[in-house]
Protein backbone atom coordinates (compact mmCIF):
# COMPACT_ATOMS: atom_id res chain seq x y z
CA UNK A 1 0.00 0.00 0.00
CA UNK A 2 3.08 2.39 0.47
CA UNK A 3 3.53 2.92 -3.52
CA UNK A 4 -0.28 3.22 -3.84
CA UNK A 5 0.03 6.91 -3.09
CA UNK A 6 2.65 7.20 -5.70
CA UNK A 7 0.25 5.38 -8.41
CA UNK A 8 -3.12 7.10 -7.55
CA UNK A 9 -0.90 10.80 -7.14
CA UNK A 10 2.75 10.76 -8.98
CA UNK A 11 3.40 13.95 -8.37
CA UNK A 12 1.70 14.96 -5.24
CA UNK A 13 5.00 14.44 -3.18
CA UNK A 14 7.22 16.12 -5.59
CA UNK A 15 5.92 18.81 -7.69
CA UNK A 16 2.84 19.57 -5.84
CA UNK A 17 3.70 23.51 -5.90
CA UNK A 18 4.40 22.92 -9.66
CA UNK A 19 1.58 21.67 -10.36
CA UNK A 20 -1.00 24.41 -8.35
CA UNK A 21 1.09 27.22 -10.06
CA UNK A 22 0.14 25.29 -13.62
CA UNK A 23 -3.52 25.08 -12.42
CA UNK A 24 -4.06 28.49 -11.38
CA UNK A 25 -1.73 29.87 -14.73
CA UNK A 26 -4.22 28.06 -16.99
CA UNK A 27 -7.35 28.95 -15.62
CA UNK A 28 -5.87 32.73 -15.14
CA UNK A 29 -5.33 31.90 -19.49
CA UNK A 30 -8.85 30.26 -20.09
CA UNK A 31 -10.37 33.25 -17.71
CA UNK A 32 -9.06 36.32 -19.47
CA UNK A 33 -9.74 34.71 -23.06
CA UNK A 34 -12.93 33.53 -22.57
CA UNK A 35 -14.50 36.60 -20.75
CA UNK A 36 -17.52 38.48 -22.17
CA UNK A 37 -16.81 40.83 -24.61
CA UNK A 38 -17.42 43.94 -22.65
CA UNK A 39 -15.22 42.56 -20.04
CA UNK A 40 -12.42 42.19 -22.75
CA UNK A 41 -13.04 45.79 -24.32
CA UNK A 42 -13.07 47.31 -20.59
CA UNK A 43 -9.98 45.61 -19.73
CA UNK A 44 -8.44 46.34 -23.05
CA UNK A 45 -9.93 50.35 -22.75
CA UNK A 46 -7.95 50.53 -19.26
CA UNK A 47 -4.75 49.38 -20.43
CA UNK A 48 -4.80 51.41 -23.28
CA UNK A 49 -5.65 54.46 -21.80
CA UNK A 50 -2.59 54.23 -19.38
CA UNK A 51 -0.34 53.19 -22.23
CA UNK A 52 -1.50 56.49 -24.08
CA UNK A 53 -1.02 58.62 -20.87
CA UNK A 54 2.27 56.75 -19.95
CA UNK A 55 3.20 58.04 -23.62
CA UNK A 56 2.07 61.68 -23.51
CA UNK A 57 3.95 62.44 -20.65
CA UNK A 58 7.29 61.18 -21.73
CA UNK A 59 6.40 62.96 -25.09
CA UNK A 60 5.79 66.09 -22.77
CA UNK A 61 9.11 65.66 -20.72
CA UNK A 62 10.94 65.50 -23.97
CA UNK A 63 9.21 68.48 -25.22
CA UNK A 64 10.48 70.81 -22.55
CA UNK A 65 13.77 69.64 -21.96
CA UNK A 66 14.68 69.52 -26.00
CA UNK A 67 13.54 73.15 -25.45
Amino acid sequence: MAGLDTMIFPFYTEYWSFLVFFVLFSIGVVWRYSGSRWNGMFRNRIFKSKIVRLWKTTNDKRRTTNN
